[in-house]
Order: structure tokens, then sequence, then C-alpha cells
């Protein structure tokens, strides 16, 4: 909801705080609440692709300045929910210590900002905006994607050991001594000749056959589908699908718990309620009608 539009419900922090003052009330908008920080655009809506805009995500992600492009998953909408959960578990432990409640505020584009957090930096030592680098990094070499004969393999080789591992396994050795490519410092001087000696060495293999040759040696990996996912012997390996009901009677499969404990089981999933399934659990015992 927009700022605003919880006062007018009679649901604000400062009304359900005086009923219940060990409550922890947390509240996600696009730029933050007024309480902690009134920014400018308070009154705007946003959406992930907000944010992700607003936030400098999208002056870093694509191709090159010319096509700024949006992160495919919503991270602009998931990451402010990870981080106010993340928000809400210490002002519990704050409620445990004190006894106190508190307001937990999360912006979209804060959120996002935070997961951009290298332009800022970046910015502030070079006085230059960073730019989109494709799959590539700027600070590393090689560090992408490299073209294959039936796709792309994702290949990082950022330190001397890993690149004369790839020399090696490329069956270039002499690459990992040249003193173009050396250090890390050169091959990103020279990382258009570094991509080009590499990917005239992957794009003879299929994907599967440059993964099995850099497997162990070098930090690699297929560029993998849904359904290439579902079919990793991984993912059922670490239980990242699982199946629930859903009310059509048909099961679907979601993704599992990708935090692990050794003692606490993360097994047990439900599928999503209906709207308003769960109103009355608990809307009914924050408003007693006996009180005033």
């Amino acid at each position: 909801f927009r700022v605003g539009v919880m006062d007018r419900f009679g649901l604000s922090y400062e009304i359900l705080h005086a009923r219940n003052p060990r409550l922890v009330y947390a509240s996600i908008r696009g730029f933050g609440d007024p309480r902690t920080g009134l920014s400018p655009y308070a009154d705007w809506p946003a959406f992930d692709i907000i944010a992700q805009a607003m936030a400098g995500l999208m002056s870093i992600t694509g191709a090159d300045v010319d096509h700024p492009m949006k992160v495919g998953p919503g991270i602009g909408d998931i990451f402010p929910a990870v981080l106010s959960a993340c928000g809400i578990l210490a002002a519990v432990h704050h409620v445990t210590q004190t006894g106190e409640g508190q307001l937990v505020d999360v912006a979209m584009a804060d959120s996002v900002l935070a997961l951009t957090e290298r332009i800022v930096y970046q910015h502030s030592i070079t006085g230059v905006a960073p730019e989109p680098q494709g799959n590539t990094h700027p600070l590393l070499c090689p560090y992408g994607l490299l073209r294959t004969a039936d796709g792309f393999v994702a290949v990082a080789s950022p330190t001397d050991n890993h690149w004369r591992a790839l020399a090696e396994a490329m069956g270039r050795p002499e690459l990992g001594s040249d003193p173009r490519f050396a250090t890390n410092e050169a091959r990103v001087a020279h990382s258009s000749t570094v991509y080009a000696e590499v990917e005239a060495w992957s794009s003879t293999l299929t994907t599967d056959e440059a993964v099995r040759a850099l497997t162990g040696l070098v930090p690699c990996g297929p560029v993998n589908s849904a359904a290439d996912i579902a079919a990793d012997e991984h993912t059922s390996a670490r239980h990242m699908i699982v199946q629930v009901p859903h009310p059509s009677g048909v099961p679907i499969d979601i993704v599992g718990a990708p935090i692990k404990f050794s003692a606490t089981p993360t097994e047990a999933f439900v599928r999503a309620p209906l709207l308003g399934e769960h109103a009355a659990l608990f809307l009914e015992p924050a408003f007693d009608r006996t009180r005033p």
C-alpha cells in the first residue's frame, strides 16, 4: 500500500503499537515509510521494474548503455521481502531482550540499491558511473558465458591458477604464461583476445563436453532451463523442487527451501492460501470487539 492507506484503515503503526507495545510491524513500499526517512517519491507507486530502474540495477545490466535491461526474476519484489524477514527476526529478538516492539521499514528501491552496492563505491572512487558489461565482469577475466557447439557454458577463471588450468584443458598451456594473459589485470586489459581464444576452443565442443573437460579444474556450469533444472540430480538431491496440492486438484511443483538445517526439518510445504482464506484467523484476535 502507498503511504497513508493503512492509516485510513485505522491500522497505522501508532494505533496498533498502542494496543500492543510488543508488536513488530513491518512495512514494504516502493520508497519507504516517511517515519524512517521521507523520500520525495514517498507517494509514488512502484513495481519490480521501477525499483530496478531507479536503484541503478538496469544501468549496469544489458549489452550496452543503449539497451538497459531488467534482471529476469522480480528481485525488486522478492529481495525487499527477504530483507523484511531479516528485519522482523532482528526486531523480534529485540522484543525478547527489551519487551518493546518497533516498526520495520523496507523500501524496494533501497533493497535493490543494496544489491547493486558495487556501483556506489566504484563511482565514489573513480568518479565514473559504471556501465553495462553484458555477461562479463569489469574486474575479472575470463568471467562470463562462452559459446559452445550447442549452446553456452558459464566459466569463471579469474585467478591465475584457474587461468592456467583452463589453458591446460584447452590444450594451449602456453597461454598460461603468455604476458598478455598471465595475470588477471593483464587478462582484463586484453579481454577481447582472451574470450576469442577461449571460445575458439569451447565452440568446438558441446556444452556437456565443455563442462566435463573443466569440472574439478575451473568453476563452470551449463545455462540451465527450467526443464534442465527439474531433471538435474542436484535438484533432487537437495530437495529443491517439491510438490504441493492445488485447489484445482492437480498438484504443482514449487521451489523447495534453499536454507537447510542440521536439526530443523524443512520438508513441510503447504499450498498458498486462497484470497482471504485465513483472514479471520489473524484478524479476530487482533480486533477484540469487547475492547473499547
